[in-house]
């Protein structure tokens, strides 16, 4: 007769950190986020954990301490949602689409939640790197402004490649141009000046080959 196995009451995996972000959801939700007319029930540690802004708005002399109900005014419900969905622990499988980056990454930047803007600039990253060359000059542009703007690096890092397999006519004629930064233009010329050098390069060492 088959016995089930004994199980420990309280088994070592239960305090890995890969266990408790599985159970996360499942926290006691001990405060209310009230974002419009939409109420988010949250966890107070986890918020604070994820956002250094919320561990001083909730642990400081402010009058949100105590407070068993917050309204943050000013934001969509929907965006805040998601932000929420993509910072707090058990939905670190998510797949972060472009169109939701780009919508809470204003609030991640307001709540200096780190790991949510890492996943942002890695999505963000990603996406840029997949359509290259087939953006246009006002897309790099825009892009470029964002990624310096909210300090996301390899998101800027990739765009300034793209944007240097753009001809200077065709960035400069935007009128938002010269909102990037005189350093990233600068990084912009250096790297098309480099890369029109290397084509001149291999071109001239075809030429060598074929002549002899």
């Amino acid at each position: 007769m088959y016995k089930p196995k004994k199980i420990k009451k309280d088994p070592d995996y239960i305090s890995t950190e890969e266990f408790m972000n599985i159970i996360s959801p499942f926290a006691c939700h001990d405060l209310t986020l009230k974002v419009g007319k939409i109420q988010f029930h949250v966890n107070k540690k986890q918020l604070m954990d994820a956002s250094p802004v919320f561990k001083q708005m909730l642990s400081a002399d402010f009058k949100e301490k105590n407070a068993k109900e917050i309204t943050l005014k000013g934001k969509d419900p929907g965006a805040f949602g998601l932000f929420l969905r993509y910072t707090l622990p058990g939905f670190e499988e998510d797949e972060l689409k472009e169109t939701d980056a780009h919508l809470i990454l204003p609030i991640a930047h307001e709540y200096q939640t780190e790991k949510t803007l890492t996943r942002i600039d890695a999505s963000l990253t990603e996406c840029s790197t997949a359509m290259a060359d087939s953006l246009t000059s006002e897309q790099v542009i825009d892009s470029i402004i964002e990624a310096e703007f909210f300090g996301l690096s390899e998101y800027l890092e990739t765009c300034i490649k793209i944007a240097s397999h753009k001809t200077y006519n065709a960035l400069a004629k935007n009128e938002n141009f010269n909102e990037i930064s005189k350093d990233t233009r600068y990084t912009i010329s250096m790297k098309r000046w480099e890369e029109l050098d290397d084509a001149y390069r291999r071109n001239q060492t075809r030429i060598f080959m074929i002549q002899n």
